[in-house]
């Protein structure tokens, strides 16, 4: 699976992962089994690792479907970390299409920066 995601209770932290080719039926996905798993919660942070993600079928259509469907609160923060043009591209489109839902989105190219914004330690 291109998508999955851990849940950090202890840091109030949803890490998702993209690995492989992501298409927009795995944001989808992904987005759904979040919202449903039973310790899933809206106030946590989402981190988005997208370092693994070696190509994208994701389209602008796409992350405008679903836009304004995630399951986050308006004041959740969430961070993408990319380490390519491409990827920081499709996280740069998801943040610009978020002008629907006030929520905090921000692109890095670094972890640590991620997570200092974030204000979680560390990653084990």
């Amino acid at each position: 699976m291109p998508a999955h995601f851990e849940i950090d209770a202890a840091r109030r932290l949803v890490l998702s992962t993209l690995s492989g080719t992501v298409k927009d039926d795995d944001l989808r996905v992904h987005m759904n089994d979040l919202a449903r798993h039973p310790d899933f919660d809206p106030t946590y942070a989402q981190l988005w690792d997208l370092r693994g993600a070696a190509n994208s079928d994701v389209t602008g259509a796409g992350l405008r479907g679903l836009r304004g469907q995630g399951p986050w609160n308006s004041a959740t923060r969430r961070a993408f970390v990319c380490d390519s043009d491409l990827s920081f591209g499709m996280a740069r489109m998801a943040e610009a299409l978020n002008d629907q839902r006030p929520s905090e989105i921000r692109v890095f190219r670094e972890m640590s920066e991620a997570l200092d914004w974030l204000e979680v330690d560390c990653l084990d």
